[in-house]
């Protein structure tokens, strides 16, 4: 345990107040430009995930940015097309897991297989999104950057899901895609078939790019070996929650190891081979690994992204705020 759940609950003070006023119009752009590289780290948090229960909109999730104080993000590939006019059927609101916040002590939960109705809308919809990713307009990607940019916000990382039935000008779309975003990797979850990552590693050597994958519980030590193995271009978007939740208790020397071959890091606390927590009342070595990273300057980001049960009386952004102001406690301590 870093840190017991009184002393953080005591980083509320300061991460409520930046909260306050959360998507009120015309506030945005008043607020002084932030700046979240803490001793020489850029931290960020994961969009939508870690901001569920806002509507699905670059405003709104700058403005939320902005409450918190964070210069900087990895974001899913949903809110830039939307914006750039793509035919995605949009979910206005990500919803929040159950409570507020997911099940207690258990990350995202469960859910229910897709109808077999769902699975043929899916193949409609995603047959429609490629025909427009082959001509999609790069001015409108480059104004959505310009939104976050002029607002101090740095896309960082791209997530974006890469499958092997799509054709090599939609790879090429998605690598070029995060680029005139500014992102500095493409993301996504580890595939199973091999062939998948092998496609997607020559695709980043193509366009000068990681690919950072990610992975849940089935986490191990070895996990990465084959896609490392296969392009100098494939890494790790290592997820360190994830990783102590499959029950490695090794960690911190994983990420000295590793440090090399991983391109941005997502940070929560979870109980060893157990669900998610609040930060403090897990086993994942959150202080430590930040004073690693604050001694070493390995250079990747660090990404907060929240799945523990918020609490009645907080937001998903108030508790962002919350994880932020520990990540600065620990790292100019």
């Amino acid at each position: 345990m870093n840190q017991t759940r009184r002393e953080f609950g005591k980083l509320s003070v300061a991460a409520l107040s930046l909260s306050q006023g959360l998507l009120l119009p015309g506030r945005a752009m008043a607020q002084a430009k932030p700046n979240s590289v803490v001793a020489g780290i850029q931290i960020g948090t994961m969009v939508p995930n870690s901001l569920r229960g806002i509507p699905v909109d670059l405003y709104a999730y700058r403005d939320a940015l902005l409450k918190i104080g964070l210069s900087g993000c990895e974001c899913h590939n949903e809110p830039f097309e939307m914006f750039a006019g793509a035919p995605i059927a949009p979910a206005p609101i990500f919803p929040a897991p159950a409570g507020a916040g997911g099940p207690a002590g258990g990350g995202r939960g469960g859910r229910s297989a897709p109808s077999p109705q769902q699975l043929a809308a899916r193949k409609t919809q995603q047959e429609a999104l490629t025909q427009w990713r082959l001509s999609a307009p790069a001015d409108k990607f480059l104004q959505a950057r310009k939104i976050w940019n002029d607002a101090g916000i740095q896309l960082y990382a791209f997530k974006i899901p890469l499958s092997l039935d799509m054709p090599d000008a939609e790879f090429d779309y998605a690598f070029n895609t995060a680029r005139l975003l500014g992102a500095k990797s493409l993301t996504m979850e580890l595939p199973a078939d091999p062939a998948l990552s092998a496609r997607a590693g020559k695709f980043g050597e193509k366009h000068g790019m990681p690919v950072g994958y990610h992975a849940e519980r089935p986490a191990s030590p070895n996990y990465w070996d084959a896609a490392l193995a296969q392009s100098p271009s494939n890494t790790l978007n290592l997820d360190v929650g994830h990783y102590v939740g499959a029950g490695n208790p090794d960690a911190l020397a994983f990420i000295e190891k590793m440090h090399a071959r991983i391109s941005s890091m997502h940070l929560k606390d979870y109980k060893l081979g157990g669900g998610s927590m609040p930060w403090g009342e897990g086993d994942t070595p959150t202080i430590p690994i930040l004073h690693l990273l604050r001694e070493k300057q390995w250079g990747f980001p660090v990404t907060i992204e929240l799945d523990y049960r918020v609490p009645e009386n907080s937001t998903m952004p108030d508790e962002v705020a919350k994880c932020y102001a520990y990540i600065k406690s620990a790292l100019l301590s």
